[in-house]
């Protein structure tokens, strides 16, 4: 509960002192069937009118207050939802960039356990204040109508709490090894959407429907396992409920026959009361056992992770930055990527990084930008030692992985730097042999991007990304790939505006280049 805030705190006590008056309501119902039977035993038309008058008027509040509740109850897992996935972005989309991402953990995380949570553990929390209010209250009329009767429904709750709690352990090893199958099967199901096109090109796409399929058969074994557990507990549970409730009203009916009820109509309220009794006992403990099962996947996933970023913050005049023997390798590898690798990179510098294609060219462009997540090696930043350094205020980093969100085509360009003006963005466009397309476009530059960008060509999405970066305004320029889409006219017009401006420190990353602009380079790796 230490999720909750004032607003859900305000919510939780509202929702109970509502079911505080709801069950009382209730409550006072089922003590006017008790009259309204008398009544009609009696002849008596007015004790009847008014009993029923009362019963109905009762039910009414109650229900009434039930949907007040449900919706506080809404709001206050609304709240909550939006908490944990703020929660998650922030755990996940860290200042100290991580190096890898599981897709399928980060989806299931952020929706799929959520609602999970929601739907198990928080309103499990809600509904235990509820169940609690219920029982006293129906403890206490029990208790007022005989003490005979309440010892007698005592007996069967406990019985009826006893089968969640047996059953919990079990329950909470098959959630855990759903919820683990449920984290590869996203995964599975993202790699193969991402793979469409490269299986339909080779005519294999019923490979990938056996992917999806096969995935799908391992997650539902372990799902109906889990929720085979889950009805075998509902079905004790409703033996205990059933059977007890049948003789119970035995039991009562012989307190009637021996005397210690002196009204038959009591016999129909202890009935609903005991109902009452028996089912809030059995819901607190399905709740209860809802949050213990659910809390190692509340507090695994979804604990804040307050970790400062500790890279060295380079907000002015960056000069230099220099490495020394920097190695780099994946996690859980023990292959080096990168190794023994020695640069420096002086102010208005116009460094090529060249090599075939997987060699590495990219993880180290990566490096440089971010050499937090190297395995080994000094850096140091306008001659001084530093263990990691965060330069993104002053370079911008161009990524060969053209990536756009849905939205408008102006926003998705003017994302690092809003207060762009439109006619910056128009000389960009026209610069870079755009105008055309900016012309047929249907809104121009409010243009919608569909989804994955589809409606843009590889080429055009390449120079989006492009002035993306330009319109960063910054000095230094991290550059990956970023002609490969592009014919020979529209390389040379990009590789123009980057290495013919003295005031641009430029990094680029290629594996194609015209050599006619490689006199324009100070410094040239080949990896």
């Amino acid at each position: 509960m230490k999720l909750f805030n004032g607003r859900i705190w305000f919510n939780y006590i509202s929702y109970s002192i509502i079911q505080l008056l709801s069950n009382s309501c209730y409550i006072a119902m089922t003590y006017s069937f008790s009259f309204i039977i008398e009544g009609v035993q009696e002849y008596d038309t007015s004790k009847f009118l008014i009993s029923s008058i009362a019963s109905c008027a009762f039910i009414i509040a109650h229900l009434l207050f039930e949907y007040f509740s449900q919706l506080i109850l809404n709001q206050s897992i609304k709240l909550i939802n939006t908490k944990l996935r703020v929660i998650t972005a922030k755990n996940f989309f860290t200042e100290n960039y991580k190096v890898s991402l599981d897709t399928g953990e980060f989806i299931n995380i952020n929706s799929t356990k959520i609602n999970q949570l929601a739907d198990n553990y928080f309103t499990s929390i809600f509904d235990i204040s509820r169940c609690i209010i219920a029982i006293i209250i129906s403890y206490g009329f029990l208790l007022y109508i005989s003490w005979i009767a309440m010892l007698a429904v005592m007996i069967l709750s406990l019985l009826v709490l006893v089968i969640p709690m047996l059953m919990s352990k079990i329950g909470q090893k098959r959630i855990n090894v759903a919820n683990e199958e449920n984290d590869k099967f996203l995964q599975t199901t993202k790699d193969t959407y991402n793979s469409y096109w490269v299986y339909w090109s080779m005519n294999q796409t019923n490979k990938l429907i056996n992917q999806i399929v096969e995935g799908s058969k391992k997650l539902e074994v372990k799902n109906q396992k889990m929720k085979n557990v889950i009805s075998t507990t509902r079905f004790l549970d409703e033996i205990v409920v059933f059977l007890g409730q049948v003789i119970l009203i035995i039991f009562f009916c012989w307190m009637y026959w021996a005397g210690y009820i002196m009204n038959i109509g009591l016999i129909f309220t202890l009935n609903i009361l005991s109902s009452v009794y028996c089912f809030f006992s059995s819901s607190s403990a399905k709740a209860l056992m809802n949050i213990i099962n659910h809390r190692k996947v509340y507090l695994s996933n979804y604990k804040q992770d307050n970790k400062i970023n500790n890279n060295t913050v380079i907000g002015e005049d960056l000069k230099t930055i220099e490495f020394k023997n920097v190695d780099f390798k994946y996690k859980n590898s023990s292959n080096l990527i990168i190794e023994k690798f020695n640069l420096k990179i002086n102010k208005g510098d116009k460094v090529l990084i060249k090599g075939k294609s997987g060699i590495g060219k990219t993880t180290l462009l990566k490096t440089l930008f971010n050499p937090s997540f190297r395995s080994n090696g000094q850096v140091y930043v306008n001659e001084q030692e530093v263990e990691a350094y965060d330069i993104r205020s002053l370079c911008s980093y161009i990524s060969q992985d053209i990536v756009f969100s849905k939205g408008k085509l102006i926003d998705m360009l003017k994302i690092a730097n809003e207060s762009a003006e439109e006619k910056q963005v128009l000389s960009l466009f026209e610069l870079l042999g755009l105008n055309q397309l900016l012309e047929k476009l249907p809104e121009g530059l409010n243009t919608k991007i569909d989804d994955n960008s589809s409606n843009f060509s590889g080429g055009e999405k390449q120079r989006f990304s492009i002035i993306r970066g330009l319109l960063e305004n910054k000095s230094w320029y991290f550059l990956d790939e970023i002609i490969s889409a592009l014919d020979e006219s529209s390389s040379n017009k990009v590789l123009d505006l980057f290495l013919l401006d003295n005031k641009k420190t430029v990094i680029l990353v290629t594996h194609k280049i015209d050599d006619k602009y490689l006199s324009h380079f100070d410094k040239i790796i080949n990896l």
